[in-house]
């Protein structure tokens, strides 16, 4: 019987494998980090300015409108990112300008379409349905951002598609969150406008950012090359791309129904508070988002060829370089809530509940996240629909019951219980399908390193006779110097050793 990587010597395919997602995910998880981090400090800045209230209102807008993006989209990036890329290996520069402008033209009469819609009937939508007066005008603004999205998104998909991800990075992770901010204090400062200063700064930043998405992409495809004529394919374009819109958009209401239902019963603070916490807790998810990405294809490779052995391995390192990471972050989150809520103002503190609530079960949930990309690419993308409409319609009876109870923490708990459920159900699923789990016996390891460290601190935090944010920090340091320290001593296994040394080598060549 052939030895397992992790019981002897591990071999050179299996190693360059890992090196291969570790170098994509640090890649990744440096332009996603950045543009979270980014975006957690502008959201940091408009609660300060705006408070609970209006805070609530923007992004119970935002949440409207980007669903209603999704809508209008017809799915055609994604089929942008599918034809591009076939026609591409092909050399068919004809076919590729086609696509991109075929999909623009019809972005834009749809989008435009439903802009002018939400348009008519925002005072309606504000009114009638979610009860908050105040929203009418948001929607009203925000739905000039609708056909600009939508063209952003059909001209990151080109260059995705030539697989040139970083355009992408650079246009929504970097260029949009940046001018926003300018954006937001321009208009706060030098116009003296509050909330409607946000909304129009978020306008503004979608139409430059859709600019320069253009711009990246007419490098690449001969959009404007008169000498390529363009050959359209409207049949195969929109026969790939609808189907796709009713999976994204249950997929993404199933991610913003708490958002949503909290607007149908809650004041606008209410939903202020639970946009802040659900963008922490964002924040501490960008370990698990950026190993995704990079793992599927190998997924995708081994689930053909049928290696599911070693499938298994992958599958459990990388889960537990997501636990080891994610663990300690999340114990602070769970333990210490009122600490950073508290960077967004005293009126947020009241989420606190909410808050450990949440990280509990996106602690569980990011043990799951690599099983679901199991799932879909081993062709299997009907069992995902499937559970994303059962959890949905879970999230939507759980939130129904819940919320008019207990509010805030009422959206938190149903949430919570949602994920939870969905992680057992994945896991399992992918146990059916490969008879694989993401598990390993050394997982211990880094939950008795995160234990022992959070107990320490919870010791040295009753006793202290200094508070505040400096204790805090102080108590931090301590916690994750610990834990690190403690993880050392019950000894990394050999690929974390090849891992560890591959990317010390790597943050020696940046630095040098």
């Amino acid at each position: 019987m052939t030895p397992r990587p992790q019981e002897n010597q591990l071999d050179g395919t299996y190693f360059s494998d890992l090196l291969k997602i570790t170098k994509g995910a640090g890649i990744n998880f440096g332009g996603t980090l950045s543009g979270k981090a980014l975006l957690f400090f502008y959201t940091i800045f408009i609660a300060k300015v705006l408070g609970a209230k209006a805070l609530g209102v923007y992004f119970l807008g935002i949440t409207i409108i980007g669903l209603l993006t999704i809508l209008c989209s017809l799915g055609l990036d994604t089929g942008v990112v599918r034809f591009v890329a076939i026609y591409s290996g092909r050399n068919d520069l004809s076919r590729m300008k086609g696509t991109v402008l075929l999909s623009s033209a019809i972005s834009i009469l749809s989008s435009v379409f439903v802009a002018c819609i939400i348009f008519l009937f925002s005072d309606v939508i504000s009114i009638y349905i979610f009860h908050k007066p105040e929203l009418g005008n948001v929607i009203k603004l925000l739905s000039l951002s609708i056909p600009f999205i939508s063209l952003k998104k059909v001209f990151l998909a080109s260059t995705q598609g030539l697989k040139f991800m970083q355009y992408t990075a650079y246009t929504e992770n970097v260029f949009d969150i940046s001018l926003r901010f300018l954006f937001t204090l321009l208009f706060l400062y030098g116009l003296k406008l509050r909330l409607r200063g946000v909304v129009l700064a978020y306008v503004a930043s979608c139409m430059f950012s859709a600019g320069l998405a253009f711009y990246y992409a007419k490098k690449l495809v001969p959009l404007l090359d008169k000498k390529i004529a363009a050959v359209f394919e409207i049949r195969n374009l929109l026969r790939f791309a609808i189907p796709m819109v009713s999976s994204r958009l249950i997929f993404n209401l199933m991610r913003n129904v708490d958002v949503l239902m909290l607007g149908l019963f809650v004041s606008a603070p209410g939903v202020g508070i639970y946009s802040v916490i659900v963008r922490i807790t964002t924040l501490a998810l960008a370990i698990s988002g950026a190993f995704l990405p990079i793992f599927n294809p190998f997924i995708a490779d081994l689930h053909y060829k049928k290696e599911f052995e070693k499938l298994s391995d992958l599958l459990k390192t990388i889960t537990r370089w997501i636990i080891m990471i994610n663990f300690p972050i999340f114990l602070c989150l769970i333990f210490f809530p009122m600490f950073f809520l508290n960077i967004f103002g005293k009126e947020f503190i009241e989420g606190s509940t909410c808050l450990s609530i949440l990280a509990i079960a996106l602690l569980f949930d990011s043990t799951a996240a690599l099983p679901n990309c199991i799932i879909f690419m081993s062709g299997r993308s009907d069992i995902m629909l499937k559970n994303s409409i059962t959890i949905l319609i879970t999230n939507i009876i759980l939130n129904y019951l819940l919320i008019p109870r207990y509010g805030i923490s009422g959206a938190a708990l149903a949430t919570s219980i949602s994920l939870v459920l969905l992680a057992i159900i994945r896991i399992i699923e992918v146990y059916y399908l490969v008879k694989i789990q993401p598990f390993r016996i050394d997982i211990w390891k880094p939950l008795t390193s995160g234990l022992i460290s959070l107990i320490v601190i919870l010791v040295l935090h009753r006793n202290f006779l200094i508070k505040g944010n400096a204790m805090m920090i102080a108590l931090f340091s301590i916690f994750f110097l610990l834990y690190f320290s403690l993880l050392y001593f019950f000894k990394l296994s050999k690929e974390d050793f090849y891992i560890k040394r591959a990317l010390n080598n790597k943050l020696t060549s940046l630095i040098k």
